[in-house]
């Protein structure tokens, strides 16, 4: 279906423009990381006819007058005004390249057809595969960026560099490396590194078909069913997020008229530097939050929630910070009313959704019901002794569970 419909976005009857937008992910964002370059792609009768590299340093300096940004950015990041760097606050991919787009209007006066955002485990990936020359100076250009002084700077990051380089020197792949390619690409947007939001309404219905748009919406369902989703996203203000280690668990306990869940997430910075972080978490909207609570090796604590509706979702957020070489454990809870019946036919769906950006991590998932129920899956959770339902896993890509019931 997607080959039968590319000719607009390859430019067959009039050429198309591209921002690819390249972030990163050692400082976390919603859609992955801080966004570093631009590289504006034109195409036309399938053949790229323009290249230009852009940095958003650069970009963000021809910014004029003052963008109102998210009030955590604001509270604190430090940021006064929203610039095309952090335009990436929104989880929903959709929503983010409309805003990613509306800032290269204003800052470069540049209009284009779709967003494609790629982060830098796919350039590190891609110079592999490739055995570029280039992969020692991509290495190189990523030490020189590291430090994250005042902003827009004056001069130019070492990245964008970098790209201009390599998109003016590509080389050629062999059939092996090629087919490589292809099986990369298609992990990448599975997992995420690459995501891509077109004004193409016809291709995009397919893409979000498929997950690759990075879109955040929760499917509602009907007949004694309740859709679940859980979106975890966290936002680095200072530190090198791929220093954290991190383990998740999700619980979730079906009661009558009540669903109950608990989500700990583990934190350990093995860097030497402190980690500070804002972290949210989405639910759908009939969610109500308890105070998250924070324990480390010194102490135990409980601090409220900055709670806000976005679009059809609850979000609850904290900032937190983690000093060098020690751990901190968050345990967020939250329960919405339900009028799931357990004495007939029933679903619950459960999505629990993978940041873009972050490498793999263990997750454990736990769904209590009530008991004399027989269940059908289509995911392998395992039902225990006591009833439950488990499973454990390297999360590299989203977590979707169907569970149905019946009473016996």
């Amino acid at each position: 279906k997607i080959f039968s419909i590319l000719d607009p976005i390859l430019g067959k009857d009039k050429p198309v423009r591209f921002a690819l937008v390249l972030q990163d992910n050692r400082f976390l964002r919603a859609t992955g990381g801080r966004i570093e370059s631009l590289i504006l792609v034109t195409m036309s009768n399938g053949k790229i006819t323009d290249l230009n590299v852009v940095s958003v340093n650069f970009a963000d300096k021809n910014l004029v007058g003052t963008v109102d940004p998210p009030s955590p950015l604001k509270k604190y990041f430090g940021s006064e005004t929203w610039y095309l760097r952090d335009a990436n606050w929104d989880p929903d991919f959709p929503t983010t390249s409309s805003q990613i787009e509306w800032f290269i209007d204003k800052e470069l006066d540049e209009k284009v057809d779709g967003v494609i955002a790629l982060d830098y485990k796919i350039i590190s990936q891609l110079l592999d595969i490739s055995k570029s020359s280039q992969k020692e100076n991509f290495n190189e250009a990523i030490r020189e960026s590291a430090i994250d002084g005042e902003y827009p700077e004056e001069s130019e990051n070492g990245i964008t560099n970098f790209l201009t380089n390599f998109v003016n020197n590509t080389e050629s792949l062999n059939a092996s490396s090629g087919f490589k390619l292809n099986k990369f690409l298609l992990a990448g947007l599975e997992r995420k590194n690459i995501q891509i939001s077109l004004k193409n309404y016809q291709i995009m219905e397919l893409f979000a078909e498929l997950g690759w748009d990075g879109g955040l919406v929760n499917k509602e369902c009907s007949n004694n069913c309740y859709s679940d989703t859980v979106s975890l996203i966290e936002s680095t203000r200072e530190g090198d997020s791929a220093q954290v280690n991190r383990e998740y668990k999700f619980v979730a306990s079906l009661e009558e008229g009540l669903i109950k869940r608990e989500l700990f997430v583990f934190l350990e910075n093995n860097s030497n530097n402190v980690y500070s972080f804002y972290m949210r978490v989405l639910s759908p909207s009939d969610s109500g939050f308890s105070p998250v609570e924070i324990v480390t090796n010194e102490s135990e604590a409980s601090k409220s929630l900055e709670i806000r509706g976005v679009r059809s979702f609850k979000e609850a957020g904290i900032f937190e910070e983690i000093p060098a070489k020690k751990t901190k454990a968050l345990l967020f809870s939250w329960e919405s009313a339900t009028k799931l019946s357990y004495k007939e036919e029933g679903e619950y769906k459960l999505l629990l959704r993978k940041q873009a950006g972050m490498e793999d991590y263990p997750l454990e998932v736990e769904i209590m019901f009530p008991e004399n129920l027989t269940f059908t899956l289509t995911y392998p959770l395992t039902l225990t002794n006591g009833g439950n339902l488990v499973y454990n896993t390297m999360l590299s890509r989203d977590f979707v569970s169907r569970i149905f019931w019946n009473n016996d």
